[in-house]
């Protein structure tokens, strides 16, 4: 639900950029795309970070080389 929530209020604020990009000198649609860059640069780094964190929960933790020597000697 959420991700359907959030495809909506993109192509509304998609929607409402061009509207305004239509009514803007050149100098105020530069200004509007370079912010609409930063702002999809923040989202690619969150959606980066939420893969991250998916990936730590399915990949168990390695074990280092001495832990599991420590451990095969612990059992011999």
């Amino acid at each position: 639900m959420r991700g359907l929530a959030l495809r909506v209020w993109r192509g509304l604020l998609a929607m409402d950029v061009i509207s305004r990009l239509a009514r803007m000198t050149p100098e105020a649609k530069i200004e509007t795309l370079q912010k609409l860059i930063q702002e999809k640069k923040r989202e690619i780094e969150n959606l980066e970070e939420e893969i991250a964190e998916l990936e730590l929960q399915i990949k168990p933790p390695k074990q280092s080389e001495a832990a599991k020597n420590l451990r095969e000697g612990e059992a011999a």
